[in-house]
């Protein structure tokens, strides 16, 4: 593409035209709708991990801010989780105290983005003001945070490999 990577990015092309951005140190790929689910437990339930991570069937990460490869803590008693959910919900609700959860779907109105290359956090904080340095942002970790006024999810998935979550709506 002969577009620069921080037009591809902030979406000032169309979906159809979102082709795979290459270039010697940054790779841009839009991906299909994620399987992603949204977990919500009441911040006193959240504590049990043990329990919910059976209910889901996953490893849950403690808390807001870490990861793992099918679940991302993105605030307390919050969670995305990747993969096939549904048909949980009543072992989930049954794992948390009061019975009151959310588990829902929220990949069809999602885009995600894949970043990689040298040059991928020196482009995310063109529109981002997070310390993306590997011992501010290190792998495994993920946030909640704007991008060019956007709400995004961002994880850093590698040394130079970032995912990124948003409404299919602003993407």
């Amino acid at each position: 593409s002969s577009r620069p990577p921080l037009t591809i990015l902030m979406g000032r092309v169309s979906m159809a035209d979102r082709e795979p951005f290459v270039s010697a140190s940054i790779t841009i790929l839009w991906c299909e709708a994620p399987d992603l689910w949204l977990l919500k437990v009441p911040r006193d339930c959240a504590d049990d991990l043990q329990a919910l991570s059976v209910a889901v069937g996953c490893p849950l990460p403690g808390g807001p801010g870490a990861s793992s490869p099918s679940a991302m803590g993105i605030a307390p008693g919050e969670w995305l989780l990747s993969g096939d959910h549904s048909e949980k919900e009543d072992r989930v609700a049954a794992a948390v105290r009061d019975g009151s959860s959310l588990l829902v779907p929220i990949g069809p109105g999602t885009v995600q983005v894949e970043l990689e290359g040298a040059a991928a956090a020196d482009l995310l904080n063109k529109g981002c003001s997070l310390d993306l340095h590997a011992s501010a942002f290190p792998v495994g970790h993920c946030t909640r945070t704007l991008f060019a006024s956007i709400a995004i999810t961002l994880a850093r998935t590698g040394n130079d490999r970032f995912r990124i979550y948003c409404e299919s709506s602003l993407a």
